[in-house]
């Protein structure tokens, strides 16, 4: 069977829920897969990473962007595989590359953004969000500057960025989320502390709200409440090793 007709029988698999068929007829098509197309090695990389394979799934689509460096496509399948993994140094490294071929395909300068902030890269994460949002103004794009605000301590900054986040979609969590944190940090405990507790009343569980009403409380001097939703992040979230490191530091102190 020629190339392009496996790979378009195999995509009607995936689209049909089929993944494990698809790899079979990969795998069968390509018997040293190492010297498939890369079509095939990225279609293979993303069903590995549906089957929460994350390392082979990055093994195979570093082997399509060596096959294929100038391909978008590739690079942002692997950035968002880093992503999905919790790799956001490499998730960032993956989309500015992307980003070198391609500064205004549409969402990419955002992904990087979001990886870019979770990376501690804030002042890129920042660069990043308002190169997004002067081509297109969301609610997402908004928060994701809001993040990148608060990360390099500008505080009005990132309240006044999430609150556009919400005129855009006053439902937006994370955006509520994100205007309890810049409060928190323009020392409002009260008014960060209304808002995380109307966010866990909607029913959401979040080591990072958690994290920012037991910060609001001690803020406010509670320290027996702020140590009870402590010891309830701790249960809930045991393999988060930071959110365990900061509970850690909080019992130590």
């Amino acid at each position: 069977m020629e190339s392009d007709k496996v790979l378009d029988e195999a995509e009607q698999l995936v689209r049909a829920g089929n993944p494990s068929a698809a790899d079979a007829l990969l795998q069968k098509s390509w018997p040293d897969f190492s010297r498939a197309p890369a079509d095939a090695l990225h279609m293979l990389g993303m069903i590995r990473s549906e089957q929460r394979n994350p390392r082979e799934a990055q093994r195979l689509l570093l082997a399509a962007v060596a096959s294929e460096p100038e391909s978008l496509r590739h690079r942002i399948a692997l950035g968002h595989v880093y992503f999905a993994a919790g790799d956001y140094a490499a998730a960032t490294d993956a989309y500015d590359a992307a980003l070198r071929i391609d500064r205004e395909w549409p969402g990419l300068a955002l992904a990087f953004s979001q990886a870019a902030y979770r990376a501690g890269r804030h002042a890129e994460a920042e660069r990043a969000a308002r190169h997004e949002l002067s081509r297109r103004k969301t609610a997402e794009a908004w928060n994701v500057l809001a993040c990148a605000l608060r990360g390099l301590g500008k505080g009005q900054e990132s309240l006044d960025a999430a609150l556009e986040a919400l005129q855009l979609d006053y439902a937006h969590i994370d955006a509520k989320n994100s205007r309890g944190a810049a409060l928190l940090m323009l020392g409002r405990a009260a008014e960060a502390l209304a808002i995380f507790d109307e966010i866990a009343s909607s029913g959401v569980q979040a080591p990072v709200l958690s994290i920012n009403r037991a910060m609001a409380l001690e803020a406010l001097g509670r320290k027996v409440d702020a140590d009870a939703v402590y010891e309830d992040a701790a249960a809930r979230w045991p393999d988060l090793p930071n959110l365990q490191d900061r509970i850690a530091q909080r019992r130590r102190q």
